[in-house]
């Protein structure tokens, strides 16, 4: 029976969705990505992000429960092979999208 840290991955999820809006707000980086990607704001329609940050949220939590059950079922229990695993996650399934 895989024991994963239902904890750890909640606030993994909480942690990663707090720091990507930290990121991408107009205090670090969201100013540059808006005049990179071009994203023009209509202030006649305002938008509601919840929705897209509860999809968001949802979604890395199962990113980070399915890595909690790679690390598990690799039996990655020390720093060296945490980072062996998550670097072939990362080029094998985000590195290519």
């Amino acid at each position: 029976m895989v024991q994963i840290n239902f904890i750890a991955v909640l606030v993994s999820a909480f942690l990663n969705l707090a720091i990507g809006m930290i990121w991408y707000s107009p205090i670090l980086f969201g100013k540059k990505w808006a005049e990179w990607t071009e994203f023009k704001i209509d202030p006649e329609k305002p938008i509601n992000p919840m929705p897209l940050y509860l999809q968001s949220f949802l979604a890395t939590i199962l990113t980070y429960f399915v890595l909690a059950h790679f690390v598990e079922f690799t039996h990655s229990v020390t720093f060296q092979n945490g980072a062996n695993t998550g670097f072939w996650c990362w080029l094998g399934f985000i590195m290519p999208v």
